[in-house]
């Protein structure tokens, strides 16, 4: 096959007079494949019982697919983090410097696999808790479930982490403030580069855990971006 279908799992079974096999195939999204001989290549889908070779159209179609998830995770992306540096998120984050995280799988664009968001919401929520919250609290809205810190103040919150159904993962921090570094100088805008580098490493950790924890093989975007800074 070209290309290769990676994790391909071939399982022998005992019955009467000899044996089976049992071949697992894994969703793939390097597809079309073609099955290649020397020099011959061929397309090839299966229908019912029976493979034919595809069309033309069909091939282009294929090719297409494949590329058009690929684009809609990187747009998804890009508005996630327009909302979020314009602060019309379900739960904004405080002004000033914003670090966000996202994952979004491939498997969960395709549609081919989605989140239990009510086991989330009742048993494993507190996994993704920021370190420093001191508690939790989490709603329901059209997209998935956010998780963010019990106390909110007036402006917003530190953070939060957003689940969304088909499985993409968003997670913001406060990273920075206005601040005095000397006495008798004035204030400056800073970066809290330290605990920046602690919270991107977490939860790009994490993120990545959660998603094999439930299922979703294949590939997936890590974005990392720090919104609202200049200079």
């Amino acid at each position: 096959l070209e290309p290769r279908v990676h994790g391909v799992q071939i399982v022998p079974v005992d019955v009467p007079g000899g044996y089976v096999l049992v071949v697992r195939v894994p969703p793939s999204f390097d597809s079309p494949h073609c099955i290649r001989s020397n020099a011959n290549r061929r397309f090839v889908m299966r229908n019912g019982t029976s493979t034919t070779d595809m069309t033309y159209d069909q091939i282009r179609n294929a090719f297409d697919r494949t590329a058009t998830l690929a684009d809609r995770g990187r747009e998804f992306i890009a508005k996630r983090q327009q909302a979020i540096a314009a602060r019309t998120t379900a739960s904004p984050v405080l002004i000033g410097p914003v670090a966000a995280v996202h994952a979004v799988p491939l498997a969960g664009l395709a549609e081919r696999r989605s989140v239990d968001l009510q086991n989330v919401y009742h048993a494993t929520y507190s996994n993704f808790m920021g370190r420093d919250w001191g508690g939790a609290n989490r709603s329901f809205n059209f997209d998935g479930l956010v998780i963010h810190p019990g106390e909110k103040h007036d402006e917003g919150y530190y953070g939060y982490t957003h689940i969304f159904r088909f499985g993409a993962l968003e997670a913001c921090n406060l990273s920075g403030e206005k601040t005095q570094i000397q006495r008798g100088l004035p204030e400056r805008s800073i970066v809290w580069s330290l605990d920046l580098s602690h919270f991107v490493h977490s939860i790009a950790t994490k993120f990545l855990s959660s998603l094999q924890a439930w299922g979703f093989g294949g590939p997936a975007f890590l974005s990392v971006a720090l919104l609202n800074t200049k200079g």
